[in-house]
C-alpha cells in the first residue's frame, strides 16, 4: 500500500518551492554533496533544468510523493487528523500550530501529535518560521492506493 501526494504547479512555483525548502541553492548544493543526499541531488538536477531554458518556468508540471504504508498506518488516519486535514487544505496557507488550536478547538498537545503522524505518512510537511511550526499539505491531491492480494 502506499500514500501519494501529487502536486500541481508551474515551473516557476517547483523552482521556488526547490528554493525554500533548502533556504538556497548554496544550501541545496551542500545537501546534494552529501553521502545521503540523494534526494537534494533530484531536486538540483530538477532545479538546473528549469534554470537552463527559461521557457520551462511556464510549463505546469505535476510532482509525486510516495510513502510506502502498512495497514496499520491506515489506522492513524483518524476522523480528527482527516479534519484536520481537511481544515488545512480549505485555508490554502500554512498555519501557525497557534492558529489551529485556536480555529479547531483541539488541545495544543494532541494537535501536535496528529501533526507528527501526518507528517510521518507523508502528507504534510511541518515547517518552522522562527520558532513557530508552520504546516502545510504537500500536495493538492492525496490517493491511497490498495493493493489487491
Amino acid at each position: 500500500m502506499e500514500i501519494r501526494v501529487e502536486e500541481n504547479l508551474t515551473g516557476r512555483e517547483l523552482r521556488e518551492k526547490i528554493l525554500s525548502q533548502y533556504g538556497s541553492r548554496k544550501e541545496l548544493e551542500d545537501m546534494a554533496a552529501k553521502k545521503d543526499g540523494a534526494e537534494a541531488r533530484d531536486d538540483l538536477a530538477q532545479l538546473d533544468l528549469l534554470e537552463a531554458d527559461p521557457r520551462r518556468l511556464s510549463d505546469h508540471v505535476k510532482t509525486t510523493v510516495v510513502s510506502k504504508i502498512k495497514m496499520a498506518d491506515l489506522e492513524r488516519l483518524t476522523e480528527q487528523r482527516l479534519r484536520l486535514l481537511h481544515h488545512l487544505a480549505k485555508r490554502g496557507e500554512p498555519l501557525s500550530l497557534t492558529q489551529l488550536v485556536e480555529e479547531l478547538g483541539r488541545d495544543k498537545k494532541h494537535l501536535s501529535n496528529d501533526l507528527r503522524v501526518l507528517e510521518e505518512l507523508g502528507i504534510l510537511h511541518v515547517g518552522t518560521e522562527g520558532r513557530m511550526l508552520r504546516p502545510h499539505i504537500q500536495g493538492n491531491e492525496i490517493h491511497i492506493i490498495l493493493e489487491a492480494s
